[in-house]
C-alpha cells in the first residue's frame, strides 16, 4: 500500500474513532447534571429554612423565658413607673439629673421595650421631684433608681422596709447594711481606709418586693452607695439570665441582693457580681 493509501486509511480510522466517541458523549443524559444542580439547590434551600426555623424557635423560647423572669421580678402587669433622682443645683437654681441615674433609666427602658412595652403607655420614666407619693403613684409597679440620699420617694419608705440588705440615708450619704454580717455596713472603695482596697468598686442593692403601700404591686429598688453602684444594678437586671438568677434567690416572696461593681470610669461600670 502506498503512502497515500496509508494516510487515507488512518484518516478513515480516526474519523470512525471520533464518531464513536461523539456518539458516546451524546448518549450521556444532560438531565444528570441538571438533576445534580437541582438537588443541591433544594438541599441548600431546606438547610436555610431549617436554620431560620431553629433560630425563630430559639428566639421565641428566649423571649418567653425573659418575659416570665421579667413579670416575676417587676410585676405581672403594668403600668410600670421608673423614678430616678434629681439634684437641685443652688448656684444655677435648677435641677440636674445625675448621669448615672439617666443611664440606668435608659438601660431599663431598653429592657422594657425589648418585651414590647411602649414608653408613655405601658411604662413611664420620671424624676422624683415630678411625682407625688399618693395612691396613684403606688398603683404602679414602681422601680426606684438611686439611693434614699437622693431619691425622695425611696427616702420616705426605706426605714420601714425589712429585708436582708437595707439602704437608708444619713445626711447626704447612703448607708448599705447586710443584716447577716457583723459589722454589717458595706463600704465602697471611696469610704474604705487607704491601703485596704484594690481598685475602684461600689455596691448596688437589687430588691424586688411587694409594695409596702400596695401589696398587689411590685416595688423594685436599684440603689448604689454611689451612682456607679446604681447604674451597675440597673445594667445587671437588664440581662435576662441575671433576672432568672435573682428570681431563683427569692425568699419568702422577696429578692434582696447586692452586687459588687468595679469600674475605671464612674459612668461605665464593669459587669457586677452577686455577693
Amino acid at each position: 500500500m502506498g503512502s497515500q493509501g496509508l494516510c487515507a486509511g488512518l484518516r478513515s480510522h480516526g474519523r470512525s474513532l471520533l464518531y464513536s466517541q461523539l456518539q458516546r458523549l451524546r448518549s450521556i443524559p444532560v438531565t444528570f447534571t441538571l438533576g445534580d444542580v437541582l438537588a443541591n439547590l433544594v438541599a441548600a434551600s431546606v438547610g436555610i429554612i431549617l436554620a431560620n426555623a431553629a433560630g425563630w424557635f430559639t428566639r421565641q423560647r428566649n423571649e418567653r423565658k425573659l418575659g416570665k423572669s421579667f413579670r416575676e421580678f417587676f410585676g405581672s402587669a403594668g403600668p410600670y413607673m421608673i423614678v430616678h433622682s434629681a439634684i437641685f443645683d443652688a448656684p444655677e437654681q435648677a435641677y440636674n439629673y445625675p448621669a448615672t441615674d439617666t443611664h440606668a433609666a435608659r438601660a431599663l427602658a431598653t429592657l422594657f421595650e425589648s418585651l414590647g412595652l411602649k414608653e408613655g403607655a405601658e411604662f413611664s420614666i420620671h424624676p422624683d421631684r415630678r411625682v407625688s407619693s399618693n395612691d396613684d403613684l403606688w398603683n404602679n409597679n414602681l422601680v426606684l433608681v438611686c439611693g434614699p440620699a437622693r431619691n425622695s420617694v425611696l427616702r420616705q419608705i426605706s426605714e420601714r422596709i425589712e429585708m436582708r440588705y437595707s439602704i437608708t440615708a444619713e445626711n447626704d450619704d447612703n448607708i448599705l447594711v447586710d443584716s447577716f454580717r457583723n459589722p454589717g455596713r458595706l463600704r465602697s472603695s471611696r469610704e474604705a481606709p487607704p491601703g485596704e482596697v484594690n481598685g475602684n468598686f461600689d455596691y448596688g442593692l437589687i430588691a424586688s418586693i411587694s409594695s409596702p403601700r400596695n401589696p398587689a404591686r411590685k416595688l423594685v429598688i436599684l440603689a448604689g452607695i454611689h451612682g456607679t453602684g446604681t447604674l451597675g444594678a440597673a445594667q445587671f437586671v437588664s440581662d435576662g439570665d441575671n433576672l432568672s438568677k435573682l428570681n431563683q434567690r427569692r425568699s419568702q416572696g422577696s429578692v434582696s441582693e447586692v452586687i459588687r461593681v468595679r469600674y475605671d470610669d464612674i459612668e461605665q461600670p464593669k459587669p457586677g457580681d452577686l455577693l
